[in-house]
């Protein structure tokens, strides 16, 4: 029989209660974790929490009288274009602007922002390299040069420490399972017939 070599699964700060028992598990099994899913469908840039974020600093504790300088702060989210769906169908924007709007989202990015300020990193950036420092190889798609240089640097060299994670993963945030017909249960990948076994 075959082993399977690796798994790929729904794994972000979003999702990560039955994805991390996955994970353990392919850990002891020897098979490498594949996380997609791993930005949130752009929720864990902070383009979606920005606007909220920046008009309530004092509250996520961003303020100048926190420590923080507002420039820094900003620098650590894309803003979002007016209007622009970066390639999303309607369902999609439709879920993750309720999501972003209802599950408490903004205080896990505005966690990140306190993270990503750390280390002289973006959000964005931040998503990735959790991924990276629990073990998962990251899926994350791109449509800019700029997007591919920030992913590169996302899981380049440095890792979240275990601070970090902590403060990350204690920020309680309702599931998130995908956008749209984008669904983390329902993601199909499947190439050829191969026949494996477990022992």
């Amino acid at each position: 029989p075959s082993q399977l070599a690796s798994n790929q699964i729904h794994y972000s700060l979003l999702y990560n209660d039955k994805s991390e028992q996955v994970r353990l598990t392919g850990e002891k099994l020897g098979v490498k974790t594949f996380g997609y899913f791993g930005l949130g469908m752009g929720l864990l840039t902070g383009g979606y929490s920005k606007y909220y974020i920046m008009k309530h600093l004092k509250d996520y504790g961003l303020s100048a009288s926190d420590g923080y300088n507002l420039g820094e702060v900003d620098a650590t989210m894309p803003t979002r274009k007016k209007n622009g769906n970066n390639g999303r169908s309607v369902f999609e924007m439709n879920d993750l602007t309720k999501y972003a709007a209802t599950s408490n989202v903004d205080a896990l990015v505005a966690e990140m922002v306190k993270v990503a300020i750390k280390h002289k990193k973006t959000v964005a950036q931040v998503a990735v390299n959790y991924c990276v420092s629990k073990g998962v190889v990251p899926i994350v798609g791109v449509s800019t040069i700029n997007q591919f240089k920030s992913n590169l640097d996302a899981g380049g060299s440095w890792r979240l420490d275990s601070e970090d994670i902590l403060r990350l993963e204690s920020v309680e945030v309702a599931k998130f399972e995908g956008a749209g017909f984008k669904r983390a249960e329902g993601k199909f990948v499947g190439y050829g017939e191969k026949s494996w076994v477990l022992d």
